[in-house]
């Protein structure tokens, strides 16, 4: 964990890079959610996101891919908490429980952890893979 800190703090160009597009991609995914999120954000956020991270990661001692696979459940948790919230504070109603329970719920869950953490493992392995192949490399983002 402190080798994380010290990677961080040695390369804030590309952390700040990051937190910058993923802002903008929390935003725009704000912007066009209509009654869910579009196909086409959907797959922003489940190959991009991690490419990008993976990407910028690839000078840390952290496996990019590692980095791809926790972003990609942070972006889950976001994506899935705060409309939520929002709809619960413009007093909108909240969607209808799912007819899932039980197992079925227990199986839908472990569903969304492989669509996003398979996916985000991958890419953020090629982000960094990418990365480090890449012509004219300098050291840092």
């Amino acid at each position: 964990m402190r080798q994380l800190g010290l990677d961080v703090r040695s390369h804030q160009r590309a952390v700040w890079t990051v937190l910058s597009f993923w802002l903008a991609l929390l935003i725009l995914t704000a912007i066009t959610w209509n009654r869910g999120m579009p196909g086409w954000v959907f797959f922003l956020h489940l190959l991009l996101l991690p490419l990008m991270v993976g990407a910028a990661t690839s000078e840390f001692r952290v496996n990019s891919g590692l980095a791809g696979l926790v972003v990609s459940f942070l972006d889950l948790l976001i994506v899935t908490v705060v409309p939520l919230g929002t709809m619960a504070i413009s007093r909108q109603p909240l969607p209808e429980p799912q007819a899932f329970s039980g197992l079925g719920a227990v199986l839908e869950f472990f569903e969304f952890v492989v669509l996003m953490g398979v996916p985000g493992f991958l890419m953020g392995l090629l982000g960094g893979a990418l990365w480090r192949i890449r012509p004219g490399r300098r050291q840092s983002l």
